[in-house]
């Protein structure tokens, strides 16, 4: 493994509270929904109030501009 030995103590010591022990295709899933999930809100969601704003502001504007 090429990890530290403190990832392997955390992830040990969150995955093998569950009754059937340390599983490690249940704790690499549980480690890749938590990659794919943000970790914050997203402020500039299509639709939301924001990103009306911010069309509004760029409509006007050349690429030149904003880049």
């Amino acid at each position: 493994m090429n990890r530290s030995p403190g990832t392997n103590s955390r992830e040990l010591d969150r995955d093998f509270g569950s009754e059937s022990g340390y599983a490690a295709s249940l704790a690499s899933d549980q480690a890749r929904s938590l990659r794919i999930k943000p970790r914050k809100e997203l402020k500039l969601i299509v639709g939301g109030a924001l990103f009306g704003v911010v069309v509004g502001h760029l409509k006007g504007a050349s690429k030149n501009s904003i880049f």
